[in-house]
């Protein structure tokens, strides 16, 4: 003969122990779990809903919504998820997620694309050591001809260029002798359209030898950063020499 079990909880300060096989239903009342028994009297405990389900067998108890838990036994019939306890009380089974028809997410809203604040730059990048510069590729004429306007020089860039920002901001990128030869327009271009980062590295027409990184700080634009590798390129080439004569 299978042992009797009993479920143990405290109700207005006394300790009473509850046939397992009488629960027909457990709800939640107010902060307390009310255990309805199957002969239509109920109690009310502190013990969580929680506590008392985990205690509970899981073939016969079932959780069939939020602080609803049932007897299978005192199940009487279950129709379009709606279920009838044998004292007749009713409660609605949630709604498996896999059964819900999902609602058609409206589109995401386009990115609004803000003005690239290059006169708000100064403040933090005027005094970068190295050469930097920002340009937007702009096109103009009924014909769309495209070309890189001014919109940034920091102060190092001022003085590889010899020129004033306030001097050629806007203008074409054709403004400044060291970047401004065409043979960068190409690097230039890919990295505003593509958005792709390019590092090329030359000699300049004063004879210092740069790396050029550049990249795309906002769809159409391109920001150069340059860094001076001539000592470098200058001990590389004695080096090679050395090597050449031995």
């Amino acid at each position: 003969m299978e042992e009797k079990r009993y479920l143990t909880v405290q109700s207005d300060y006394h300790k009473v122990l509850v046939p397992v096989d009488d629960i027909m239903y457990l709800t939640v009342d107010g902060r307390k779990t009310k255990i309805t028994r199957k002969d239509g009297s109920a109690l009310r405990t502190n013990r969580s809903m929680k506590d008392i389900y985990a205690e509970l067998p899981g073939e016969v108890f079932a959780s069939i919504n939020r602080g609803i838990v049932v007897s299978k036994t005192y199940v009487k019939h279950e129709k379009n998820g709606i279920l009838t306890m044998k004292d007749g009380t009713e409660f609605k089974r949630r709604v498996r997620s896999d059964r819900v028809k999902p609602k058609p997410r409206a589109a995401a809203p386009a990115p609004v694309l803000r003005e690239f604040p290059a006169e708000e730059m100064g403040w933090w990048i005027d005094e970068l050591p190295m050469p930097m510069c920002v340009l937007e590729l702009v096109y103009q004429g009924r014909n769309g001809s495209a070309s890189f306007a001014i919109r940034y020089l920091n102060h190092a860039m001022e003085r590889l260029e010899g020129v004033l920002l306030r001097n050629v901001k806007d203008q074409t990128v054709t403004a400044l002798k060291e970047i401004g030869s065409a043979k960068w327009l190409t690097v230039f271009a890919d990295v505003a359209i593509n958005g792709s980062s390019r590092i090329v590295e030359d000699m300049l027409e004063d004879g210092s030898f740069m790396r050029m990184h550049c990249y795309q700080p906002q769809s159409g634009w391109c920001a150069v950063v340059m860094t001076d590798l001539t000592r470098e390129n200058r001990l590389v080439q004695k080096l090679f020499q050395r090597g050449t004569k031995h």
